[in-house]
């Protein structure tokens, strides 16, 4: 028979392990899948650093004469894939959807 101030030490120990173990297990995902956007973000076009986009399209004909038709640029949260030529657009349809 087990004792039951055993068995209510193993419980707390259990729970004060759990609650030490979950934060440490999220805070190393989030810094792998940090490592991991990383890794994903040195594939991009090239493309200016982030900006005010107040008169966007202004802007964009500027970095298109600096980084060429296709360029990367960061609007908020995303970042986006700005193709701007006809010929590039042509290209890339014709390259990846048939």
């Amino acid at each position: 028979m087990k004792d039951p101030i055993s068995t209510n030490h193993m419980f707390i120990y259990t729970v004060i392990s759990l609650a030490v173990a979950a934060p440490l297990l999220l805070l190393l995902l989030q810094k792998f899948l940090s490592l991991k956007n990383k890794t994903n973000s040195r594939r991009l076009p090239p493309g200016p650093p982030g900006y005010d986009y107040k008169v966007l399209h202004k802007r964009l004909v500027e970095i298109q004469k600096k980084c060429g038709p296709i360029f990367m640029i960061r609007m908020g949260a995303l970042n986006t894939l700005v193709i701007a030529s006809e010929d590039a657009a042509m290209e890339l349809l014709k390259t990846h959807i048939g």
